[in-house]
Parts: C-alpha cells; structure tokens; sequence
C-alpha cells in the first residue's frame, strides 16, 4: 500500500510548502537595506540550525569573529580555516532583528507565553530582491548616470521541534 502524502497547503507570497497539520512561526522583513549577495549567503549559513544556534553565530560574525563562507560568490579573500568567506556585519544585525521579531512571534502564538529559542529550529530562511531605490550620481559636463540601492525581502519561518 502506498504511503499517503502530508497535506500540503501553500500560501501566497511563501517559498515554503506548509504541511497542514504543523504549527509554523512567520517573519518578514520587506526592502532591507542590505547586499542580495550576502545575505543569500547568510542564509544558506543559518538554514537549519536551532534559533539559538543561530543568533550565537550572528553575534559572533557581528563581532568578527566567524567569517560566513562564500560559497556561490567566491571571489573574494580566503579567511582562516575556510576557503573564500566576509564577515557581512551589516546583514547580520539586520537577520538578528527579523529573528528576534520570529521568537517573539512563535511566544504571542504559544499559549503558554515564552518559547524556548533552543526548541525552535529555522524550517526555511529565504532572500529575494527587492524593489531598487532609485538615485542618480552626477557626471561631468551636466551628464548623470543611476545609482540605485539595492534591496532584499527576507522571509523566515520556525517551526518547534522536540528535544
């Protein structure tokens, strides 16, 4: 007999298939002001790891002290015990916020109040583009050429393990 599939529901705006029948906890952070480059990165860093494991790694890439590897944009210095690797402090502290704003998130939905962040586990962290802050840099002789911001809209979802 054949295994039967979860039910799977997909919501709008998510790069997650949801299973129906588990508790997931949302955050989003929308234009960041921060590289897509890097935080793709960062975030293929973070995936998977206990939410307390990861705000230990980005506090210590926000003090220097772990270079997040660049593995897909890897042209860059060699760091210590790795192969290409920054030290992204801006996005850093930019996912430390959107983190922060998951657990608090999971601790309003939870009946009982407070979460334990160790029990928390990071399902699916994403980074997308986002709109472009338009700016113009100016040229000699009158001339002008753009000078747009990038930006990213950073998706984070949570889910509750046991042990």
């Amino acid at each position: 007999m054949a295994e039967r599939r979860p039910k799977i529901e997909h919501r709008r705006g998510y790069a997650f298939p949801f299973e129906k029948d588990k508790t997931y906890y949302l955050a989003r952070g929308k234009e960041l002001h921060i590289s897509p480059k890097k935080s793709r990165e960062l975030c293929r860093a973070l995936q998977g790891m206990r939410l307390s494991e990861a705000n230990d790694y980005l506090h210590e890439v926000e003090a220097l002290r772990q270079p997040v590897p660049m593995k897909r944009f890897s042209n860059v210095a060699h760091k210590r015990g790795m192969a290409g690797a920054r030290f992204p402090v801006g996005a850093a502290k930019q996912f430390l916020r959107i983190l922060q704003n998951a657990e608090e998130n999971a601790s309003f939905v939870k009946a009982g109040g407070k979460v334990d962040p160790d029990d928390l586990r990071i399902v699916s962290i994403a980074v997308s583009k986002g709109a472009p802050i338009k700016g113009m840099m100016q040229r000699a002789m009158g001339n002008s050429g753009p000078w747009n911001e990038e930006t990213v809209n950073l998706q984070v979802i949570l889910q509750e393990v046991e042990g």
